[in-house]
Parts: structure tokens; C-alpha cells; sequence
């Protein structure tokens, strides 16, 4: 363990002085564009002055002059590209070497309620790093209870008789505390949005605005609010995968196969919920911010108790006006846009910003400067510079360049209870693994899309729909 930690540190000191040297490359280059946009403006003036009595000598001069500027225009948007490109992939690096190293020094340490037997994680938890301490504790606790040690034996029963065919296991209520809180580690946005835990199969109505209360005398009456405004219906939309889990992995404990399959289905399903949040299509699924700021009319979607329908993508959704916009022209730009964003029902005051790396390199490489030491620093640390918020790094679901949030509290995430854990031998028997099966059911939308906006870092629009995995199971039934 401690080489591991000897040489995850060694690495960090390479990538750090990498991308301290990315960093002031970076400065060179934006330097570079400072000149190239000095001979570019020297060119429109030189155009503007000319006329009939400009020679021909002098158009070659100036056409020639402007290959040159277009070229260089070019080398640096690629060398610009390639550094932003490198940073990112160095950010990611170096948050996965952060959370190894936690998990190392973690398991270094043995455990104050049981410091004799140290509890074994499963080998993909700790490579991904999102299991803590606090939850293996749990789930050790939780081995104590019958519910537990039966669902267990019914899903090592699978998966030691190969004859058998895989069902259904409702998780024990012992593991649905655990589960959820897995989820939510697993998704970046549910710890911003609003969620109502609901019971039930059927449809529910929330109420998507609290109306203000009255201030009156002592000894008033009391006031009679009303509560039908911006009624939102909600179903029970079922999210699921399945995942297969070498048999190698847990064939040591209950614990380890509880720990592989309840992270399994965390990580499935928190990002599929994460995903639905920002472009959900509304069809089978929760309606997503992105999804309600790009429409223009009145969507299928849209719910007549809800609240009065209005467009908002021309004035909550932007993009720069040119290529050449940088620096707190780049932010004034992106202020304007993402500033609309303001809370109708509610008032956390919270708000959050869901980009990628490379999207969040490019923000900070634009607050780069020099300190009194001659190091260079950003004023940026994952709080959005002028607009505030929080800023949440999601690489895969959100395209280079786009922006995307706002208000969390404007979102309703409606979780209903029932999840399900099913598992079986004989999918993937050949390839000696056990398939496990993971099972949410969420619905929710954006209660006042007002309380969000988008913006791009280029002069193209942010997508506002994504493809989903394709519900291939059901494909044929739908037919």
C-alpha cells in the first residue's frame, strides 16, 4: 500500500508541474492572440480606407496580409485547443489520484468499533473511489439483520446454481437507506435539486408554488391561502439497468457482494437520474432543464394545471457573439444570459452550474494571473466567477463549451419507494459473471423554468436534447 501511495504521489508532482507548464503556455498563447487581434484590427482599418485609387500592388499586399492573419488565426486556435484538451484530461488525473489516495490512507486505518477485523471492500469500490467508510460500516451492520442474510442467500443461491433462473429481490429495508444514500453520491445534482420522497404506484399531483402567508394582528383571523396554482402531476417512471459482476469478485463474503451490488446500482442509476435532469425527454422519464428552456411552443409534455406556459429559449439560452470574445468580455457576455436565472417559488438561494472539465479549464484559464511569488493562479475554485453558484463537473453528459443550470430548488424530483435488486447466473454464463439488475422509480421537471439558464463558450446555441439508451427490452412490445 505504501509503494501504491509513493507512486500515485510521484505522478501527482509530473502532472502538477505539467500543468503549471500548460498553464503559462497558455499565457503565451493567449499573448499570441492579443497581437494577432492588434494586425487583425490594423487590417479592417487598412480595408476601410481603401478605394478606387488603391493600386493593385496595395490589394495584393493586403490579401496576402490576410492569408497570413487567417493562418495564424488557425495555429492558434489548435494550439489553444490542444493545451485546454490536455488540462482537462490532467484534472481528471489528478482527481482520480485524490480519491485513491483517500481510499489508501482510509483502509491504512484500522476501524474504532472493530479494530481486530477490518472490513474487506469490493475491488471496483475501491477503484472508483465512491464508497466510504461510513456506508461499508452500514452494510456490515445491516449483515446482523435476517431480512439481510435472507436476501443474500437467495442471490448467492443464483448464483451458485447455475440451473436456476434470476428474479426479482426486493431490497431488504435495512439496504434502502444505503441505497439511496449511494444514489444520491452518485449523481452530482439531486443534492441540489428538490426531492419528494412519495409512496405508491399511480399518479400524484405536488404543488409546484407555496403561496405567502399573511401578516396580520395578534389577534386577527387567519387568512385562507390558496393552493391550486402550478399543480404538477407526477408518475412513476421506472429507471433500470443491469451490470455484470465477475463471480471472482465476491466469492469471499456477503459483505463484498453486498457492497459491489448496491455501488453497481448507484452508479447506474444516479447517472441516468443526473442525465434526466438536464435533458430529460419528458417521454417515460422526468421532463429536463435543458429540455424545458429549448422549447419554444407549448411542448406535448406540458401540463394544463401546471403554470402558464412561456419561451423562454430565446432569452435563457445564449451563446457568445464572436469567436474572438475572451476575458471579462467572455464573462459580461455569459452574465447577461445566466444572470436571467432567478428563483419564482422557494428562496434557497443556491444555485448550481453543470459543465464539464474542459469547459471549466477554459473559464479559469481566462481568471489566469500572476501572484506575488510569480506563480500562476486563478481567482476560480469551483464557485462560478461573478454569477455565483457551485460548479459541477459532469464529463459525460455535457458537451464542450455549454453551461447549464441555476436554481435547484426550481427543479421537483418526485422518488418513490420500491426499488428492486435482481440478479442472475445464466446472461453472461460463459464469462463467469453474475448479472445484477438495479431499479429506481423517479419522475419530476423544472416547476419554473425561469429559475434556469444555458450559455455556450462558442458561437454555436447549447444542444438542448441528448440521446438516451435506447429501451431496446421494450422495443418489440412497443411495436
Amino acid at each position: 500500500m505504501a509503494l501504491r501511495q509513493l507512486l500515485l504521489t510521484r505522478e501527482m508532482d509530473t502532472l502538477n508541474a505539467e500543468q503549471a507548464a500548460l498553464m503559462s503556455a497558455m499565457s503565451e498563447i493567449e499573448a499570441r492572440r492579443s497581437t494577432w487581434r492588434e494586425r487583425e484590427s490594423r487590417a479592417e482599418a487598412a480595408l476601410a480606407e481603401m478605394n478606387a485609387e488603391t493600386t493593385a500592388e496595395e490589394r495584393e499586399a493586403f490579401d496576402a496580409e490576410c492569408a497570413e492573419i487567417k493562418a495564424e488565426d488557425t495555429a492558434i486556435a489548435a494550439d489553444e485547443e490542444a493545451n485546454q484538451a490536455r488540462q482537462g484530461e490532467i484534472a481528471g488525473r489528478l482527481a482520480e489520484i485524490r480519491t485513491e489516495l483517500e481510499e489508501l490512507e482510509k483502509r491504512a486505518k484500522p476501524s474504532k468499533n472493530n479494530p481486530v477485523r477490518t472490513i474487506k471492500t469490493t475491488t471496483t469500490t475501491e477503484r472508483e473511489g465512491h464508497t466510504n467508510m461510513n456506508v461499508r460500516e452500514r452494510i456490515h451492520a445491516a449483515m446482523e439483520s435476517d431480512n439481510v442474510r435472507t436476501f443474500m442467500g437467495g442471490v448467492r443461491e443464483i448464483m451458485q446454481n447455475r440451473g436456476v433462473n434470476g428474479g426479482n429481490h426486493l431490497v431488504p429495508t435495512e439496504f434502502m437507506p444505503i441505497l439511496r444514500e449511494i444514489i444520491t453520491s452518485h449523481s452530482a445534482l439531486m443534492k441540489y435539486v428538490r426531492v419528494v420522497p412519495l409512496r405508491g404506484d399511480g399518479k400524484q399531483a405536488l404543488l409546484g408554488a407555496a403561496p405567502e402567508a399573511v401578516w396580520t394582528e395578534m389577534v386577527g383571523k387567519i387568512n385562507e391561502v390558496t393552493l391550486s396554482a402550478s399543480k404538477i402531476i407526477v408518475d412513476g417512471n421506472k429507471v433500470a439497468a443491469y451490470v455484470p459482476v465477475p463471480n471472482s469478485y465476491i466469492e469471499d463474503s456477503d459483505e463484498d457482494l453486498a457492497a459491489i451490488v448496491l455501488d453497481y446500482v448507484g452508479q447506474s442509476i444516479g447517472y441516468a437520474i443526473d442525465k434526466a435532469i438536464l435533458y430529460g425527454t419528458g417521454k417515460g422519464m422526468p421532463v429536463g432543464i435543458m429540455t424545458r428552456l429549448g422549447a419554444a411552443t407549448k411542448p406535448a409534455w406540458w401540463q394544463d394545471n401546471g403554470p402558464a406556459f412561456s419561451n423562454l429559449s430565446g432569452t435563457h439560452i445564449g451563446k457568445i457573439s464572436a469567436a474572438s470574445v475572451t476575458g471579462a468580455a467572455l464573462f459580461k457576455e455569459m452574465a447577461k444570459v445566466l444572470g436571467r436565472a432567478k428563483e419564482k417559488y422557494g428562496a434557497s438561494g443556491k444555485k448550481f452550474w453543470a459543465m464539464n472539465s474542459t469547459t471549466w479549464m477554459t473559464l479559469q484559464t481566462e481568471l489566469l494571473s500572476i501572484n506575488a511569488a510569480g506563480a500562476v493562479v486563478t481567482g476560480a475554485q469551483m464557485q462560478m466567477p461573478i454569477i455565483g453558484g457551485d460548479v459541477v463537473i459532469m464529463d459525460n453528459i455535457i458537451e464542450d463549451g455549454v453551461i447549464a443550470g441555476g436554481y435547484g430548488s426550481q427543479y421537483t424530483l418526485a422518488e418513490r419507494a420500491g426499488s428492486a435488486i435482481g440478479s442472475s447466473a445464466h446472461a453472461l454464463f460463459l464469462e463467469d459473471n453474475t448479472v445484477f439488475c438495479g431499479k429506481g422509480r423517479y419522475d419530476g421537471m423544472p416547476v419554473a423554468g425561469e429559475g434556469f439558464a444555458a450559455f455556450s463558450l462558442t458561437t454555436t446555441a447549447p444542444q438542448t436534447t441528448k440521446t438516451f439508451a435506447e429501451d431496446k427490452a421494450n422495443a418489440a412490445e412497443a411495436e
